[in-house]
């Protein structure tokens, strides 16, 4: 039987994943052939089943330890040679293997042998059960998904499972390893931290190292590279022997002044890519990590195609299937667009990219109640595209009003402020929008981002009703002057006792962020080092 796969793969797709309504299309094996095959009875009203993990299979195999040893060590188990794991199938799949032991029409997103089910329904069928086994499998989940969200499941699981709470236990209160181990990310040491309203997620070295190596394949020696919001990226290039001639654009001031300074040979360029006027220049190969939002990967890839030669490459970081909804519809939009600017897919590897966690996420999974996540969990998607021929298309609009906020760095803390054009005096203090003030996701479907006039590097975000005065303040507190004064020189006259007052209580808020966000920050210096180490909780 022959198969058209991408069709069949589409079809199944929207067959079997309710995007709107968060279900997936679940197997029902009650009155299936499927079901005669099982050692123990479905379970789970009919949607699980239990899968058997024999360590032996007979004297012609050798002993096989996967998945048992790594399950038994991550779960705290004692070591065994059979292990129980609950199992749910998806109802749909685009293969018709002819090893594969499911009845086609179990293959096939058939009503009649499966039912819609959220992820939180499948947890309660397996929470029901009288001795649910210590491995929940969800055959073909989906990579990259929040650790918050595994971090509530277990949350549940831990109610009712000694083996979850066990788990989970470990996940709250971590042990720190021994030090002493080789620097895990000698490319970020002293550049200025991210700011999450940057969006700026940076590669592991190892991620850095490989992309370096792949723009090699497709380039030889002294041609140009561009580089595109990838600052991580440069300073790879700059401490190895790339020997290619690297321009990085990148739209943080900081950061440009920071890398300007510190090399040499190459060039750093100040440039938003979604409104700045491009340079002119002819690379051979552009690689680009935009931040991973549609309008945003539509503009960076214009602007890759301009600076891109003929017949050059363009390598784009992008969001792999699991990051949020629509994520499939989403690439097949990059492609299109990638293909209307004269761009032709040459090669897609699915998370073949590794991200550092940094500490805005961080201070997002400790309010969480999650201190311990892998210090590179987040993955991407590599995208080659070869530009084949000369278009003629138009910038893309985007609103970037949002892009123009204010910034400071105070001793490394980075404090953004909404601006405003408030020329009296309007109370500057810090106003609590959020529980411990720290915004607990990093994504802009947020609802709560909108509450936020001032934003820190931390993740913190306040409400203020007088930012033009908090802004005096806090470039009075950066250059060493008095805050009162500044104060007083905007306003043009003496200040009142009251004022005086909340200019004091101010300043002292803007310290103590100082201080809590500084101890942080020293805090994820050490934990480029260590994978494993986690702030302590508040």
């Amino acid at each position: 039987m022959t198969i058209n796969t991408d069709t069949l793969s589409a079809h199944y797709r929207a067959a079997s994943a309710d995007i709107i309504n968060k279900r997936l299309l679940i197997t029902n094996f009650h009155n299936t052939h499927q079901e005669q095959d099982f050692t123990e009875p479905s379970n789970c009203h009919g949607f699980g089943r239990i899968r058997h993990f024999q360590r032996r299979s007979g004297n012609l195999f050798p002993p096989n330890p996967l998945p048992i040893d790594p399950a038994c060590k991550a779960l705290g188990l004692p070591k065994v040679d059979m292990i129980r794991a609950q199992v749910f199938q998806n109802a749909a799949c685009n293969w018709r293997c002819w090893y594969c032991y499911v009845p086609f029409e179990l293959l096939a997103a058939n009503p009649k042998y499966s039912d819609w089910i959220s992820p939180s329904q499948l947890i309660d069928l397996y929470l029901d059960q009288p001795d649910p086994p210590p491995i929940i499998h969800f055959l073909k989940t989906l990579p990259s998904v929040d650790p918050i969200f595994t971090f509530k499941a277990l949350q549940k699981l831990g109610k009712s499972s000694a083996t979850a709470q066990n788990l989970l236990n470990r996940i709250v209160n971590p042990t720190r390893r021994e030090f002493g181990q080789p620097p895990y990310s000698d490319y970020q040491t002293g550049l200025p931290l991210p700011h999450p309203l940057d969006f700026d997620w940076r590669f592991t070295d190892a991620t850095a190292d490989y992309i370096l190596k792949i723009s090699e394949k497709f380039t030889a020696p002294n041609e140009t590279v561009a580089l595109l919001g990838t600052p991580s990226l440069f300073r790879a290039g700059t401490r190895t022997t790339y020997r290619r001639q690297m321009i990085l654009l990148e739209a943080n001031l900081t950061m440009t002044n920071y890398l300007t300074l510190e090399t040499s040979g190459f060039q750093v360029i100040l440039c938003n890519l979604l409104k700045d006027d491009l340079p002119d220049l002819c690379a051979s190969f552009v690689m680009l990590d935009p931040p991973w939002y549609p309008e945003h990967i539509k503009s960076f890839l214009w602007a890759a195609s301009q600076l891109c030669c003929l017949n050059g490459y363009i390598l784009v970081c992008l969001p792999p299937v699991g990051t949020r909804p629509g994520i499939e519809r989403e690439w097949e939009s990059t492609v299109a667009w990638a293909e209307y600017l004269g761009l032709q897919l040459v090669q897609l590897e699915k998370l073949a990219l590794s991200y550092l966690t940094p500490v805005f996420e961080r201070n997002v999974f400790r309010a969480a109640g999650l201190p311990s996540v892998g210090e590179s969990w987040r993955h991407g998607n590599l995208a080659i595209f070869s530009r084949t021929r000369l278009t003629n298309v138009s910038r893309p609009n985007i609103d970037i009003r949002d892009h123009d906020w204010l910034e400071v760095n105070l001793l490394g803390v980075k404090i953004r402020v909404r601006p405003c054009q408030q020329t009296e005096f309007v109370d500057p203090r810090l106003q609590s929008v959020v529980p411990n003030d720290i915004l607990t996701s990093v994504s802009r479907r947020d609802p709560h981002r909108k509450l936020a006039d001032v934003w820190t590097s931390g993740n913190r975000i306040f409400g203020c009703s007088g930012r033009s005065i908090l802004w005096q303040i806090l470039e009075a507190i950066s250059n060493g002057f008095s805050p009162y004064e500044a104060v007083k020189v905007f306003l043009g006259r003496s200040l009142a006792l009251q004022e005086v007052k909340l200019i004091s209580e101010t300043t002292e808020q803007i310290l103590t962020l100082i201080s809590t966000e500084q101890k942080e920050n020293l805090l994820f210096a050490d934990c480029w080092n260590d994978s494993n180490f986690a702030l302590a909780p508040d």
